[in-house]
């Protein structure tokens, strides 16, 4: 695991690091993506289960309860992160799973959508009027 120089992780953020590995959770994320994702995740487990990180750190266990919040901590940040890989590790496209890559929010609805007869009447109509204006 690398750490940088003078700058060690605590005990529960080692365990949250290798527990993301082993526990398959990198497997959805690129390579290259893998120390953002974990210093991401350290972030989101500082401010959002600080208690759960405490008992680690305090205790130098995972007890079971423990090891499943931690896995359902990371599996979520996993998908806010925003996976490159599927579950059965095929390519994520842009778009898919909602990820925070492209999420599916952003994209409009087919009911935002206008309508493309008129969309073409309103274009057909400012073209005339640009010609008559020139």
């Amino acid at each position: 695991m690398k750490q940088k120089e003078r700058e060690p992780l605590g005990v529960a953020d080692q365990v949250a690091s290798i527990y993301s590995g082993t526990g398959g959770y990198l497997d959805r994320i690129k390579v290259e993506r893998v120390g953002e994702f974990l210093a991401d995740l350290r972030v989101r487990l500082h401010s959002e289960h600080q208690d759960l990180l405490d008992r680690i750190e305090s205790t130098g266990k995972l007890e079971d309860a423990d090891e499943e919040a931690l896995g359902k901590a990371i599996g979520a940040f996993v998908d806010d992160f925003g996976p490159d890989f599927d579950e059965h590790g095929d390519p994520v496209e842009a778009g898919e799973l909602g990820s925070s890559k492209s999420s599916a929010k952003d994209e409009p609805k087919a009911d935002d959508q206008p309508d493309s007869d008129a969309s073409a009447t309103e274009t057909q109509d400012e073209t005339a009027e640009a010609s008559a204006a020139s």
